[in-house]
């Protein structure tokens, strides 16, 4: 019995024709191109100040200016919204600027611009114990040919301009002024 039902089941395969038909998988990639959230961050720093940027205190890039001081950083896949991007220079004496801070909502998919970024001076002072009437060198980088002014205890003390490389220096008379005086740029 059991060869007549096999013999049966081939010949009603026979009969009616058919064949065997093997099953193919295929596979059909489809893709859209929506394009990346870019941010490009440009401007002007000291040259070669190794540039940080950063959101929410967290590092999402690094650059380092040309020998002109300009700078310009792509970053990519970016999420879109409301974004505070903040960016910060160090120089070749390893000094950093302050933090540079800027607020903008990035759109999805395309290149998102902010652009004409320039970073604040550097400052030190020569020494660490001065003593009235000693006179103090305020120094530091600056973006090329920039006028740098310099406050003592809020008080404007004079100004000075960057050279080719961004350095400044400005010496300044302590005779005037009590102990504890501050410096800014």
């Amino acid at each position: 019995m059991k060869k007549i039902l096999s013999l049966k089941i081939l010949l009603l395969v026979l009969f009616f024709g058919a064949s065997l038909v093997w099953a193919e998988d295929r596979v059909v990639d489809v893709s859209v191109n929506v394009g990346d959230t870019i941010l490009i961050v440009s401007g002007k720093a000291f040259p070669g100040a190794y540039i940080t940027v950063t959101e929410n205190e967290a590092v999402i890039g690094t650059v380092t200016a040309d020998a002109l001081g300009n700078f310009e950083k792509e970053l990519f896949a970016q999420e879109s919204g409301v974004r505070s991007i903040g960016l910060y220079g160090v120089d070749a004496d390893n000094l950093t600027t302050s933090t540079s801070t800027h607020t903008l909502t990035l759109e999805r998919g395309i290149d998102n611009i902010l652009s004409n970024v320039i970073l604040p001076p550097t400052i030190s002072i020569s020494g660490t114990e001065i003593a009235k009437g000693d006179t103090v060198d305020v120094f530091g980088y600056a973006p090329i040919s920039s006028t740098v002014t310099v406050y003592v205890n809020d008080s404007l003390a004079g100004s000075t301009s960057s050279d080719a490389f961004g350095y400044y220096k400005y010496t300044y008379d302590t005779d005037t002024h009590t102990v504890g005086s501050s410096y800014r740029v």
